[in-house]
């Protein structure tokens, strides 16, 4: 019995959770592509995970199994935002008296003077227009030193600015084969 492996990369959302659409992706232009064509970043960052799964095929060509052999979570952001952004952020939104909500997510660990990641459904899941801003909560967490930030066209600017696409990321995306022995 022959036994094939096909190698596939899937990227989707994080944060916001339910918002956008998987693709499949091939390489690091694929996904420079995507992030190009989200309008979410056009507003607030976010987050993606570039996943890598092989399906094993047997040569009777019936499904195989498909196995995760790998993930890459990050965040998609112009730039570092600190807590004055967020707060320019919302003021700039208001419509009236009425605010966005902020979730703030570990709260006890804000700094003014270190980087926030904060996101929402800025935009509503129709061409119509956007929600009232009471029904786009916002949520706000600290960025850590395992976090990984990268501008629109996958440069890496923390925890340190390189200029160029995360070297993990890279490395995930270049595994375009499996040996089965």
């Amino acid at each position: 019995m022959k036994i094939a492996t096909f190698v596939f990369f899937n990227v989707k959302y994080v944060e916001p959770m339910d918002y956008g659409y998987d693709k499949t992706i091939n390489n690091i232009d694929d996904l420079k592509n995507y992030i190009y064509c989200q309008r979410l970043g056009d507003k607030v960052s976010y987050s993606l995970c570039v996943t890598r799964t092989v399906q094993i095929v047997a040569d009777n060509n019936c499904p195989g199994q498909v196995i995760p052999t790998g993930t890459f979570t990050f965040i998609v952001a112009d730039k570092l935002m600190y807590l004055g952004d967020l707060q320019a952020y919302v003021k700039k939104n208001a419509v009236g008296t009425e605010c966005q909500d902020v979730n703030f997510k570990n709260f006890a660990q804000f700094d003014l003077d270190k980087p926030i990641f904060f996101t929402g459904h800025e935009y509503n899941g129709s061409f119509l227009p956007d929600a009232p801003v009471a029904k786009r909560p916002l949520s706000c967490r600290p960025i850590t030193a395992k976090d990984i930030v990268v501008d629109k066209n996958l440069n890496q600017i923390w925890p340190t600015k390189t200029n160029k696409p995360p070297v993990e990321l890279v490395e995930l995306l270049n595994k375009q084969t499996e040996k089965v022995y």
